[in-house]
């Protein structure tokens, strides 16, 4: 790959200088003392896995010196990929945005016309239709055939159900002393005992002298990034253990379960440290 080939690319330009010269990405990694994982994140380019910006330049300085490729470049192409990055970003929310709010009122308003249109079909089928129209009222009975149907009133009390006739008084409801207190109410005033915390044996507490960049994974958790500042602390608790990645090793103090925990390394350099 020539030299002005992909300007705009740091990650195929490193990785391009790195074959060349037959240098292994583990090799990298061991003189850089940068992870593997993250070498291979920035050679494809992966800008939203990265750090914070401040520690990927110092990260793709470290990578030039050992290929002996041009670090201002890259770091110049990284700059420009992630204004690129996060124009979009921006961009992307906007438009998930716009979506959120376009199609509750689109609904809305297309509800609103099928319920015009259906009040306007109803009131052009009242007006129409004369089956709506009212009914004539029947032609009141004379009071001689009203009369003669009507229904003895002997025969209508001996055809009455004896409920009707004598109606049954309701019994009285129940005095205080008869009331009874429901066991739920006992089993709801007992009290409710609190779980028990799960076994947490290892704690590792971090303190920065300087300012730094953490990548932690505790136990088989998801990756936590950190940025402290001199006096920052941090406890962690594990059941299993911890894997560290730190962008400046002379910076930060830790000891795990009370017990230093030994860096061994120089301000500005990074580590990776796996405990216990």
């Amino acid at each position: 790959m020539g030299e002005n080939d992909h300007p705009k690319s740091f990650g195929r330009y490193l990785r391009s200088v790195r074959s060349e010269k037959g240098i292994s990405l583990e090799q990298v990694s061991w003189e850089t003392q940068i992870g593997v994982d993250t070498l291979q994140q920035i050679e494809s380019e992966d800008i939203a896995g990265l750090p914070a910006e401040v520690f990927v330049k110092g990260f793709i300085r470290a990578y030039a010196k050992v290929v002996g490729a041009d670090g201002d470049r890259a770091v110049q192409s990284y700059a420009g990929s992630l204004g690129v990055h996060q124009r979009s970003a921006r961009s992307e929310a906007d438009l998930n945005l716009y979506s959120k709010r376009f199609w509750p009122h689109l609904l809305m308003s297309m509800g609103l016309i099928v319920g015009l249109m259906a009040l306007s079909i109803f009131a052009m089928s009242l007006f129409r239709d004369p089956s709506m129209k009212k009914p004539a009222a029947p032609e009141t009975q004379t009071a001689e055939t009203a009369i003669g149907e009507s229904t003895p009133a002997s025969d209508t009390q001996a055809s009455e159900p004896e409920s009707m006739q004598s109606p049954v008084e309701p019994s009285p409801a129940p005095g205080p002393s008869e009331a009874v207190t429901p066991p739920l109410a006992e089993a709801m005033a007992a009290p409710v005992p609190e779980p028990a915390e799960a076994s947490q044996p290892y704690l590792l507490n971090i303190r920065a002298n300087e300012e730094t960049w953490l990548k932690v994974i505790v136990d088989d958790n998801a990756p936590s990034e950190y940025i402290l500042g001199p006096g920052d602390r941090l406890a962690l608790r594990a059941v299993q253990g911890y894997s560290l990645l730190i962008g400046n090793a002379g910076g930060v103090e830790m000891d795990l379960n009370g017990e230093p925990v030994s860096l061994r390394g120089k301000s500005g350099q990074v580590r990776t440290i796996e405990l216990p």
